[in-house]
C-alpha cells in the first residue's frame, strides 16, 4: 500500500502516482521473480489541491478495465484519489461515513476546531493515533527526546525478547539433536 500526501499541485501527479504503482509492483518480482506471488498495489493519495477539475465529487476510484467487456481483469492495481478542496462537509455532525470521518480529519488537520475534532477522534482509534502523531510534530525538543527515548525503549525490550526466542529455539534444536543421536546409538 502507498499512501501519498499531496499538499502543493504538481504538473503530472496522476502519471507520477501510476509510476510509484509500477515501482512497487516491479519492486516485488526483483526479489523474489515469481509473478504469481505479486502482492496488489493500493495507491491511496490525499491532496489538498484539485488533481481532477472535471470531476465533482471529492473522491475517486481507479482501477484497469478491459475496454470491450467493462469487465475487471486486471486487479492488482488500485488507485483511490481524495481532493480535499472539493469536500464540503464542515460539520462532524455530518459525517456519514469512516471515509468521511477521515477526509475531514485531514482537511481540518493543521487548523482544528477541538471540539469537533476530539468528537471524531473518541469515536475512532486510528484517527486518534494519526492525531497523537501529527500532534507530536508540536512538541517541543524536551517532549520529542522523551518519546525516542521511550520508543527506543520498546524497540530494545523487543529485540531483548526475540534474541532470548532464538537462543531458546536454538537450544531446544540441540537438546533433540542430541537427544535423536543418542536413542540412535541405543537402537
Amino acid at each position: 500500500m502507498i499512501i501519498e500526501m499531496q499538499v502543493a499541485k504538481t504538473k503530472d501527479f496522476a502519471r507520477r502516482a501510476q509510476c510509484y504503482a509500477a515501482k512497487a509492483y516491479s519492486r516485488q518480482a526483483d526479489k523474489n521473480q515469481q509473478c504469481q506471488d505479486l502482492k496488489e498495489i493500493i495507491l491511496i493519495a490525499i491532496a489538498d489541491c484539485i488533481l481532477f477539475p472535471g470531476k465533482p465529487e471529492y473522491k475517486s476510484k481507479h482501477t484497469i478495465y478491459d475496454e470491450d467487456t467493462n469487465v475487471y481483469d486486471l486487479k492488482d492495481f488500485y488507485f483511490a484519489f481524495i481532493e480535499l478542496p472539493k469536500f464540503s462537509k464542515t460539520k462532524e455532525d455530518q459525517l456519514e461515513n469512516i471515509i468521511e470521518k477521515w477526509t475531514y480529519f485531514f482537511k481540518n488537520a493543521d487548523e482544528p476546531s477541538e471540539k469537533e475534532l476530539e468528537k471524531i477522534i473518541s469515536s475512532d482509534v486510528l484517527i486518534k493515533k494519526a492525531y497523537e502523531e501529527l500532534n507530536r510534530f508540536n512538541w517541543s525538543e524536551k517532549e520529542f527526546i522523551v518519546y525516542e527515548q521511550e520508543v527506543k525503549c520498546i524497540s530494545d525490550e523487543k529485540a531483548v525478547l526475540a534474541q532470548k526466542l532464538d537462543d531458546a529455539t536454538e537450544k531446544g534444536i540441540k537438546i533433540g539433536e542430541e537427544k535423536g543421536k543418542k536413542e540412535g546409538r541405543e537402537e
